[in-house]
């Protein structure tokens, strides 16, 4: 994606960002996420003020909502199957489909729809409160559905505990990470945010780099942030963290 992003803004003399994140597939539990998820991604057109409503939304191209209005035919879009959640008829469940979609015009983001945790306790809101009582609840951003279906969809694919759960139930975070790494090199915490070239600091941000993001579920933008350095560098420092890891032996450090 890189080197693609690179070339294109090469060519068209672009700058800036040219692609927002990685592509990803969500597996999602029929009922009720299908269809908020089916309304929510195809009023993205009008929440990002490319189109201006949903009349004109049936004839956007760039959307699955023109074919499920039966404007274009695509092949690999089964309509059909969730046009049969209003009515056995087309034409009435055409119009079921265009009223629901409507509807949800005036509920804005959905981050129980794009998010992890909060899908499936009520939002944030409940979220924070049942931190507030000690309670670590298991999320997956690859699955949208209600908190059983979340956890038995990786038990059906002989999924053991993701360590990022694991992690959570101990209350690592990427900052208690960050603060036993730099202990094992015998740094300061604040060195892992600072400029600093040397080895020990080099091999600590590639180190706390390489277990944040498949065992905290950390995002390069995230550690960013946290470290004080660029995506790009976060990207590189996971593949130096592989090799450092594995010869300082930190393999243990979030046990």
């Amino acid at each position: 994606m890189t080197r693609y992003a690179q070339e294109f803004n090469r060519r068209y003399k672009h700058h800036g960002e040219l692609l927002h994140n990685r592509y990803k597939s969500v597996l999602c539990e029929q009922d009720p996420y299908l269809l908020e998820l089916v309304r929510y991604i195809h009023l993205n057109p009008i929440r990002a003020g490319i189109v201006d409503d949903v009349m004109l939304l049936r004839d956007y191209p760039w959307s699955g909502h023109s074919a499920l209005m039966g404007r274009v035919e695509l092949e690999w879009q089964d309509a059909a199957y969730v046009l049969g959640f209003f009515s056995e008829k087309q034409k009435e469940a055409r119009a079921g489909y265009a009223a629901f979609v409507a509807k949800g015009i005036d509920d804005g983001r959905r981050p129980d729809l794009t998010g992890g945790l909060d899908r499936f306790v009520g939002g944030w809101k409940a979220l924070r409160e049942l931190r507030r009582e000690g309670l670590r609840i298991k999320g997956d951003e690859r699955i949208l559905g209600g908190g059983e279906f979340v956890l038995d969809v990786p038990k059906a694919a002989d999924e053991d505990v993701e360590p990022r759960t694991r992690a959570h139930r101990k209350g690592i975070s990427v900052w208690a990470l960050s603060a036993r790494t730099a202990q094992h090199y015998g740094i300061d915490t604040d060195d892992l945010r600072s400029a600093s070239k040397s080895r020990a600091v080099v091999r600590a941000h590639s180190a706390v780099c390489y277990l944040a993001i498949p065992r905290l579920g950390a995002t390069a933008v995230g550690l960013s942030r946290e470290l004080n350095i660029d995506p790009s560098g976060v990207s590189k420092s996971v593949v130096r963290g592989r090799r450092a890891v594995r010869e300082d032996s930190l393999e243990e450090i979030l046990n």
